[in-house]
């Protein structure tokens, strides 16, 4: 079994590709902006508030991380291929937050439709791409359902 947390199952497009590109181009020269920008980014905008300690948290945490680092990780999703085949014959869920400025629900029904045997697909309503941090209770209530 699978589960797919806040994450997908196809490989990047050529525009995607061109974006984490530029992101490994703006980490390398100034990892902190990037830093600062992008993680309140990842949730949904009504939860930037409520999550705004957490959100601070995680600014410190990653400012820790080398540039080449955060480089190298970006290029790893950029390069991973499409593994969609493989949900065909896989037992796999997907957890997906109804706000995800990253994975679009629109884009996310579209790639599902894809496939012929569906996997079993929850939307976490009012979340962005950070449950754990969002809704953490929903969250694993959520996984339990799954695992148990």
């Amino acid at each position: 079994d699978l589960i797919l947390l806040h994450s997908n199952f196809w490989a990047d497009a050529e525009q995607k590709k061109m974006d984490r590109n530029r992101v490994i181009a703006i980490v390398q020269k100034n990892s902190t902006h990037f830093i600062q920008e992008a993680i309140p980014g990842l949730f949904a905008s009504e939860n930037r508030g409520k999550c705004a300690d957490s959100i601070q948290l995680l600014i410190e945490k990653a400012n820790k991380i080398p540039p080449r680092e955060i480089a190298a990780a970006t290029a790893g999703m950029r390069d991973r291929r499409s593994f969609a085949g493989k949900i065909n014959h896989k037992s796999v869920a997907i957890i997906h937050g109804e706000h995800d400025p990253i994975i679009s629900s629109q884009k996310m029904a579209l790639e599902l439709d894809f496939l012929d045997k569906k996997p079993h697909f929850i939307e976490l309503k009012n979340v962005g791409h950070m449950s754990i941090w969002e809704a953490p209770s929903t969250l694993i209530k959520t996984l339990k359902s799954l695992i148990i």
